[in-house]
């Protein structure tokens, strides 16, 4: 599994997600998940959505996986 910082911006404030995935596709569509699950009701024109491929995974406790 890789890491992905996922970044969505809307209307108003950018959200960032850090999803463990093994691909884009579904790095991105679990974010886009969250989001909806947090902003749920809210009208949105505008989605713009980021995707960067996380070099490290920092575990719970702070150490490095």
């Amino acid at each position: 599994m890789k890491a992905f910082k996922i970044t969505i911006r809307a209307d108003k404030y950018p959200m960032d997600y850090v999803v463990q995935a093994s691909d884009w596709s579904p790095a991105i569509s679990r974010a886009v998940r969250e989001w909806k699950k947090r902003f749920k009701g809210s009208r949105t024109i505008k989605l713009s959505i980021t995707a960067v491929k996380a070099e490290i995974v920092l575990q719970a406790n702070g150490e490095e996986k």
